[in-house]
């Protein structure tokens, strides 16, 4: 484990979803004395600045398959996409294409999903017109998925108002939990949403855990890190799972081959949204091992 102490492990966004952080572990690491005190007023301010400072190196395009289970299904169904990710100035964009395994291209979904200081949601329509889709930010990606716009957009990562909870232990190790507060412009729009807990893995600032609040502070989404591996030498997210915690509902997202170089500006771009992704040879693409 010593190559994670190079590099802390990240699932924002894509901030965090699929991409390692560039921060220096140390930043988070390394506190003298018992691994489970709590944090002192100045290093959960440096945690939670470490973490949204988070930078993907360069542009990343991801292939990846959702798996949908329903409680008390027989069988689950099986959704297959990319994503395209870059970095922006303050935040992040992620453009996701994704539709159900078998089923043809046309009925794919595609959306731009921005992060940051600027967040926005852009989506595809049934008549190929571009259109801004921030209020429906919590609609599923397709009908039958978990998995929304909100839960790879991540805003409240960078909510001005947050709170250092506790320290306590998940999968053996110190998390440390703090509590996010929306801003009023993401309240007004989605009231349904009180704040969103998360917790950081103590040793490499990894965020472990986004456990979304509803109305009532009783938690109705859970988004946890499943497992790891490494690309080229670096760590990265293997698997995610997000739960519906109404309906017990789940998506489990892998990401399946991970491609290193530039894009086309337009990828990126509302303006761009609709037209196909440059093709790319499957030998780009390498596993996550």
């Amino acid at each position: 484990m010593s190559g994670m102490r190079k590099r802390t492990l990240a699932l924002s966004l894509l901030v965090s979803l699929l991409s390692p952080c560039l921060a220096n572990a140390q930043a988070s690491g390394g506190f003298d004395g018992d691994e489970f005190r709590r944090l002192s007023k100045e290093e959960s301010a440096k945690v939670m600045s470490d973490f949204r400072r988070s930078r993907v190196a360069g542009v990343r395009r991801m292939r990846f398959v959702i798996t949908h289970s329903e409680r008390n299904a027989d069988e689950d169904t099986r959704y297959v996409g990319e994503m395209c990710v870059a970095p922006l100035a303050q935040g992040m964009a992620t453009r996701v294409e994704l539709r159900a395994q078998g089923r043809p291209e046309s009925e794919r979904r595609v959306f731009l999903i921005l992060n940051g200081a600027q967040p926005a949601v852009y989506g595809v329509g049934p008549d190929g017109g571009v259109r801004r889709e921030d209020a429906q930010a919590l609609s599923p990606l397709m009908s039958g998925l978990v998995f929304t716009p909100y839960d790879l957009q991540m805003p409240f990562i960078h909510w001005r108002e947050y709170k250092y909870r506790e320290t306590e232990r998940f999968r053996t190790r110190p998390t440390d939990y703090f509590r996010m507060t929306p801003d009023p412009e993401f309240r007004r729009v989605h009231p349904e949403i009180s704040g969103v807990n998360l917790g950081f893995d103590r040793a490499y600032n990894a965020l472990m855990r986004a456990e979304t609040l509803g109305d009532n502070g009783r938690a109705i989404r859970e988004l946890r890190a499943e497992s790891f591996g490494k690309v080229r030498g670096e760590w990265t997210i293997r698997s995610m799972r997000l739960r519906d915690e109404r309906t017990r509902a789940a998506d489990t997202l892998e990401v399946t081959g991970v491609a290193s170089g530039s894009l086309p500006a337009s990828v990126f771009a509302p303006e761009g949204l609709a037209a196909p992704l440059p093709p790319v040879a499957d030998s780009a693409f390498e596993a996550v091992d």
